[in-house]
C-alpha cells in the first residue's frame, strides 16, 4: 500500500490553505483601499518576483499585487499595487507605496 499519492494531496491542500490564510489580512486592506478610491476590487493576487513594478529590485520589505478593479461607471482597470519601501525597512510593509495602472 503506497501512501505517497494521499500524502501528496494532503500536503498540497495544506499549502493552499496556508497561502489563503496569508492573503486574508491583505484582502481587507486591498478592499479598503479600493473603497477609499471609489473602486470595487474584483480580484487580486500576489505578484511573482519577476512580475510587476520594480520586479528585479523589489526587496523583502515590499509586496506587490496584481489587481483588477471596477469604477462606478463600470469601467474595469488592471494594475499593480506596491506596498512597503525598498530603501527603508522601517516603513511598514502594509503601507501603500505606489499604484501603477496598465492604461
Amino acid at each position: 500500500m503506497d501512501l505517497l499519492p494521499e500524502a501528496s494531496v494532503v500536503v498540497l491542500i495544506a499549502m493552499y490553505g496556508a497561502y489563503r490564510l496569508r492573503l486574508r489580512p491583505w484582502d481587507a486592506r486591498l478592499r479598503g483601499w479600493a473603497h477609499d478610491q471609489g473602486l470595487h476590487l474584483l480580484s487580486f493576487r500576489v505578484a511573482w518576483f519577476y512580475e510587476g513594478p520594480e520586479r528585479f529590485v523589489r526587496s523583502d520589505f515590499q509586496t506587490a499585487f496584481r489587481i483588477r478593479v471596477c469604477d462606478r461607471t463600470g469601467r474595469q482597470r488592471t494594475g499593480w499595487l506596491l506596498f512597503g519601501d525598498r530603501r527603508n525597512p522601517f516603513v511598514p510593509a502594509d503601507e501603500l507605496d505606489d499604484v501603477f495602472w496598465d492604461d
